[in-house]
């Protein structure tokens, strides 16, 4: 799941469960996440993350683990991607027997006294191995980004490591977890998401399954909504599970609470859980060169503003004061007197010039060569282009300074007559779907160049499909 928005992610989850054993486990994890965009539509492909996870209990057990994930998105329809990932991860753990008591620090009527002898000779137990894991995930989402679908199952501890702290030979047993969430019902901006997770460990199994009710709290039908999620769940066999979340564009923040349910667990009689994460959109290259340009536009314009032409002073004659000229007979009698001869001011002649009229060259801001994957004799627009219009779309809106020039191109099958009709209904195609998406059409220019312009001499269909294409100019 790591990279599959445009959003740069930093999140962190605290948990804090009470046991009924008198001690808390504290559990600690952060995780940073990145996505990597295609290069001409923007849309992520693949994503790394490294994660942090401490698990402790006082005196007793600490865990600490370092992860490194990396994923690969495959869009299978517009809205559809499914996804492979994997991860590599080290753990170390630490078992420290000082926290426990024994009957030689009871005191009658007071209870332990860690102070007293315990009457055993404990020492702390150490271990860490290396442990790799991978999966699969199908997701589906509506036009604003929404989630309405998913489904993916995971393979952790593949490698099935040595977890042993005595050094004899036990292996951690690998653990599969399919998980699960589909719309049952939306309506009026209120969705219902029944959810589940399995997990398999050993001979072990658990079942984790509820219901997501969600609320859309600004709808819009070109923007995705603020969201607020209130969360219902039950583990068999463990706990409920009760929890509220909001989601903003840039921040997501949750609260849930684990307890005690039909079942008692000595294990957890009560959780309390945090989570707060923060995204940044990544910027396509695109995006990142227009913003850099128009910086340094913007500068230059500052910097003529602020220059202003300076002032001629004119000192008159009768304005400077006499000179005394002071006798030093120390001086050698080759040097003669200085004299300072009277200053007159003339008047400036005036200047007169005729200047033609001035041609405005446009400053091109990014020329970006776009494969569609145009099916022979066809100006249909695929999916990833609809996704990157968008995005060019939002780019536009952002500073109406900016211009398109749109330049449609075919292979050399057929007439020439023929292909510069084609090249020009591919223009159009791009330039009528902008317009949709709320550009001005005088800021758009298109243009159908046929065969005239080729990248390659169209000896294959590779060659042919690769100049079956759009190229689109951003200038001011």
């Amino acid at each position: 799941m790591v990279g599959l928005t445009r959003y740069a992610t930093a999140s962190t989850n605290y948990r804090h469960q009470q046991t009924g054993g008198d001690f808390a486990v504290n559990s600690n994890f952060v995780n940073l996440a990145y996505p990597l965009l295609n290069s001409s539509t923007g849309v992520p492909w693949s994503g790394i993350a490294l994660s942090l996870h401490n698990d402790q209990s006082a005196g007793i057990f600490k865990t600490q683990e370092i992860a490194l994930g990396y994923a690969v998105h495959v869009r299978i329809s517009r809205y559809q991607t499914f996804s492979f990932g994997a991860k590599a991860l080290y753990q170390t753990r630490k078992i420290g027997l000082d926290g426990f008591y024994t009957g030689s620090q009871y005191i009658t009527g007071h209870g332990f006294d860690q102070s007293r002898s315990s009457g055993e000779n404990f020492q702390e137990f150490r271990n860490s191995f290396k442990t790799f894991s991978a999966g699969l995930y199908w997701h589906e989402v509506d036009k604003k980004g929404r989630l309405l679908h998913h489904f993916g199952m995971s393979m952790f501890d593949i490698n099935k490591p040595n977890d042993s702290f005595f050094g004899s030979t036990t292996q951690l047993p690998s653990t599969f977890i399919m998980n699960f969430g589909f719309q049952s019902y939306g309506n009026n901006g209120f969705n219902v998401f029944p959810e589940g997770l399995l997990s398999f460990s050993g001979r072990a199994a658990m079942f984790n399954g509820g219901f997501r009710f969600q609320k859309e709290l600004n709808v819009s039908a070109k923007k995705q909504s603020d969201l607020v999620d209130v969360i219902l769940k039950y583990s068999v066999g463990r706990s409920g599970i009760a929890g509220v979340q909001l989601h903003r564009e840039n921040f997501s923040v949750g609260l849930s609470y684990d307890f005690p349910l039909i079942t008692k667990n000595p294990a957890n009689v009560g959780a309390l859980e945090f989570a707060l994460e923060l995204r940044k959109l990544v910027p396509t290259r695109a995006q990142k060169t227009i913003a850099r340009r128009k910086k340094v536009a913007d500068e230059k314009k500052a910097i003529a503003k602020n220059q202003k032409p300076k002032e001629v002073k004119t000192i008159q004659a009768d304005s400077i004061p006499p000179v005394e000229v002071v006798k030093n007979d120390s001086l050698p009698h080759h040097i003669e007197p200085v004299t300072i001869a009277e200053t007159k001011t003339s008047e400036q002649p005036s200047a007169s010039a005729k200047a033609g009229g001035l041609k405005q060259e446009p400053m091109i801001i990014e020329t970006v060569t776009l494969h569609f994957a145009f099916e022979f004799n066809s100006s249909d627009l695929d999916e990833p282009t609809e996704s990157f219009l968008d995005q060019l779309a939002e780019t536009l809106k952002q500073d109406e300074n900016l211009q398109l020039n749109i330049e449609g191109h075919t292979d050399n099958i057929g007439s020439d007559k023929f292909n510069l009709r084609l090249s020009q209904k591919r223009a159009d195609a791009v330039k009528i779907t902008l317009i949709k998406k709320g550009v001005a059409a005088d800021r758009l220019h298109s243009q159908g160049k046929g065969m005239h312009d080729p990248l390659n001499q169209n000896l294959t269909e590779e060659d042919r499909a690769k100049n079956r294409r759009v190229q689109i100019t951003v200038f001011y």
